[in-house]
């Protein structure tokens, strides 16, 4: 009987309980609780953020054959930045950065370091910026992803609209 463990109260929750009848659906509190529940047979399907199986338990099993890591994603997350709340100036920046790297991944601008300029003279407020100077210097989303969890292309955020 299909048996789909996922963590409370998060998207995937939502997701497959509205999909799924409730007898299908075991909940964790934490990844490791889900991972616990795959390897001793409570579930046989796990709903999780892609980024967490790598480096686990669970990617050596994938690796070896004894579970398979599919290749459709039913909800969208993207990685988020926290910044304090009495710097409205730099969050606002960073979201500025955030916006621009999706948006570079979506059309599809990739990191070119001869374009990558410093220009950190001169600037004065933050609306004097270049943020596309962000994806020349250091890459896309998508890239940005990849070099840093340094596993499988992720989806394209911009799908989620």
């Amino acid at each position: 009987m299909l048996s789909i463990c996922v963590k409370q109260e998060t998207t995937h929750y939502a997701y497959v309980s509205l999909n799924f009848p409730s007898n299908f659906v075991k909940t964790g509190s934490s990844f490791e609780e889900l991972v616990e529940m795959m390897v001793n047979g409570t579930c046989n399907v796990m709903g999780t953020e892609e980024y967490q199986i790598f480096n686990s338990e669970i990617e050596e099993l994938i690796e070896s054959g004894q579970y398979v890591l599919g290749n459709e994603s039913f909800t969208e997350e993207p990685l988020s930045a926290v910044t304090r709340n009495d710097d409205r100036e730099w969050s606002d920046i960073v979201n500025w950065v955030m916006q621009m790297l999706i948006h570079g991944e979506s059309n599809d601008m990739t990191q070119n370091l001869s374009l990558c300029e410093n220009e950190s003279s001169g600037i004065t407020n933050a609306a004097m910026l270049n943020f596309e100077q962000s994806i020349y210097c250091a890459g896309n989303y998508g890239e940005l992803f990849n070099k840093n969890f340094d596993k499988k292309q992720h989806s394209l955020m911009n799908t989620i609209n």
